[in-house]
């Protein structure tokens, strides 16, 4: 990524509200693998006070495969340069194919995550980043259910302060007013 540690949203809600932040997120992921994730970290712990997502409409969609090497690197490449190459150049598929998300396998990951965090006391919230043209973020209780907090943060609004470095991704100015909105949201 192009921005510093510092400009990232974990770095600035920390500043926000001083709370111990573990940033868990990467390009073209899923709710369904951040939960898993969460899950394979064991990150759920009593000391946890609170998790927040914060997902677009997207996010629901296929996890990111990351059987593919070419796509996503589980290992530091032997050769960097013929990575690059095969990557870049060739295009290179190395044959395997990305994982079919069924609803019922999301549906269960958030349960067995929600009834981790509510037998922990664990605070979850859910921040929608919105880029419909009207803000509207009308798609999170389509897929989110249980005790959650909703909040709908309109990106739109990011484009008009020059906050975006993408279609959709927010750049330090954006994540600075991200991480305020949020700030205002979450009680930690």
């Amino acid at each position: 990524s192009e921005l510093d540690q510092t400009e990232r949203l974990g770095a600035l809600l920390f500043g926000n509200t001083s709370a111990r932040v573990w940033p868990l997120a990467a390009g073209s992921w899923s709710l369904l693998n951040e939960l898993r994730a969460i899950e394979r970290a064991s990150a759920m712990q009593p000391e946890v006070e609170a998790v927040i997502f914060v997902l677009n409409s997207g996010d629901f969609g296929s996890p990111s495969a990351w059987n593919n090497n070419n796509t996503h690197p589980t290992s530091f490449p032997s050769y960097y340069s013929g990575y690059l190459a095969n990557r870049y150049y060739f295009k290179a598929d190395d044959g395997l194919k990305d994982e079919t998300v069924r609803l019922s396998n999301f549906e269960h990951a958030w349960n067995k995550f929600l009834g981790k965090a509510e037998s922990n006391n664990t605070k979850i919230y859910v921040v929608g980043y919105s880029q419909e043209k009207n803000g509207n973020c009308n798609w999170i209780p389509k897929y989110i259910s249980g005790s959650v907090d909703l909040f709908c943060f309109d990106a739109g609004k990011l484009k008009i302060r020059n906050g975006m470095r993408d279609s959709i991704h927010p750049n330090y100015i954006g994540n600075k007013i991200l991480a305020e909105f949020i700030s205002t949201k979450v009680r930690m």
